[in-house]
């Protein structure tokens, strides 16, 4: 007699996601990188050897909660100069 294997299905849900490419004032993108760290919304955000300085990750359940985010986080940010937001045409799912 073979084990009994309970296996759960997680329901799958989409994600809306956007990739923002930020410059800075010269020496701040430390400081913004934690900053931004700090938003419950970010999924990633490094520095990069700019320009840009910096790319983010956002991720929210859909477009409206994920554009209120962004703009919550871009302004967030004082020595940002320029920014570009990057949405993917299609949305994935990921299994949560």
């Amino acid at each position: 007699m073979q084990p009994s294997i309970s296996v759960t299905k997680r329901k799958r849900r989409s994600r809306t996601r956007v990739y923002l490419l930020l410059r800075t004032v010269e020496g701040c993108a430390e400081d913004a990188v934690l900053l931004l760290r700090q938003n419950a919304d970010v999924v990633a955000v490094d520095s990069l050897e700019g320009p840009p300085d910096i790319i983010v990750v956002m991720e929210a359940r859909d477009r409206p909660k994920l554009a209120k985010a962004v703009m919550a986080a871009l302004t967030s940010v004082d020595a940002m100069t320029d920014s570009v937001e990057l949405l993917p045409v299609q949305e994935e799912r990921y299994n949560t």
